[in-house]
């Protein structure tokens, strides 16, 4: 299977060092917005062509493109290449909200074309494997679910990133949607969210604390660009508890429930984005065109959740204001 890249930054080169572990598929050609970044990123990863524009890229006869472009630019490339009918991993996250990753979506069916947010977390195999052990009830019925994804942004790179720019950046968009993404698949969407803390930065959110409120559950959520604390997920039963560590990336659990207490390594193979990659080859040598992992409703669900948050936090309710930064 051909692909072509979208972007040469940081989550593209693990991409491509990913890539060189799945077999039946290879990197035919790169587009980015810096000629001189496409050409570093060709040599580096021996890529045989190099084009000037994602039109060109996209006509280029590849089966498929990895869009690894800042997210305020996901929607328009996705369409682009579904309307021609090459497949779409799109890194995370697939819209900037819900109406966006509908568009998405529905140009994916439309014609009849393979589309996947690149969420590598659901294609981990500790994730797998305490996804299953939670369904088998190991831990009683889940009452709690405490998740938090947190790290410190280099000032340096404040109004100089999209990390930072209001419409596309903030943190519940960047590692939020991985704690997001663990709430939608436990539990779905919310009858409601509780903010219980937000700090915004020139209207973009620089930490969020907010509950998800269902029936029989509740789920915080915890993102940051302010502050460096342990990227945790934490799953409370009726009959013992789950820690998972590094929850955007886990290598197993530490299980405690009323039989024993376990610590669990199921360590990725390869890397942390082989697994995605793997899967989505997979879907597009059997012509499938929905992944039964990241399926469309995942990733709709959870810009949905998104929204319930992020409508609030640009409203200013429930906000305080940080130091802003002057953009340069």
């Amino acid at each position: 299977m051909r692909f072509g890249i979208i972007g040469t930054g940081n989550i593209a080169m693990r991409f491509a060092r990913s890539m060189a572990f799945v077999e039946n598929a290879e990197i035919d050609g790169v587009y980015g917005r810096t000629k001189e970044h496409v050409l570093s990123f060709s040599q580096k990863f021996n890529i045989p062509n190099m084009y000037d524009s994602i039109e060109a890229l996209l006509d280029s006869g590849v089966d498929a493109v990895y869009i690894a472009l800042p997210h305020g630019l996901h929607k328009e490339t996705a369409i682009r290449a579904l309307n021609k009918s090459v497949a779409v991993l799109c890194e995370k996250p697939a819209g900037l909200n819900s109406e966006e990753t509908e568009a998405m979506i529905q140009a994916a069916k439309d014609n009849d074309t393979l589309f996947m947010e690149a969420m590598k977390t659901r294609f981990e195999p500790a994730y797998l494997e305490l996804k299953k052990e939670i369904m088998c009830g190991v831990i009683g019925k889940v009452k709690k679910i405490l998740l938090s994804d947190c790290f410190k942004l280099d000032p340096s790179m404040y109004g100089h990133t999209y990390h930072t720019e209001k419409g596309q950046g903030g943190c519940l968009l960047d590692c939020g949607c991985y704690c997001l993404s663990w709430a939608e698949d436990y539990a779905g969407i919310p009858e409601r969210v509780n903010i219980k803390e937000a700090k915004m930065m020139n209207g973009v959110d620089m930490y969020v604390n907010a509950e998800l409120v269902y029936p029989d559950c509740t789920i915080d959520v915890e993102c940051g660009f302010d502050r460096k604390q342990p990227q945790t997920a934490v799953l409370i039963g009726t009959d013992g508890t789950v820690e998972v560590d590094m929850l955007h990336r886990p290598q197993g659990y530490l299980l405690c429930n009323k039989d024993n207490e376990k610590d669990i390594s199921l360590p990725a193979m390869h890397d942390d984005m082989y697994g995605e990659i793997a899967h989505f080859v997979k879907l597009l040598e059997n012509g499938k065109k929905e992944s039964d992992v990241m399926t469309y409703a995942a990733s709709l669900n959870i810009a949905i959740i998104s929204d319930m948050i992020r409508i609030p936090l640009n409203n200013n309710e429930h906000c305080v204001n940080m130091l802003g930064f002057e953009k340069k």
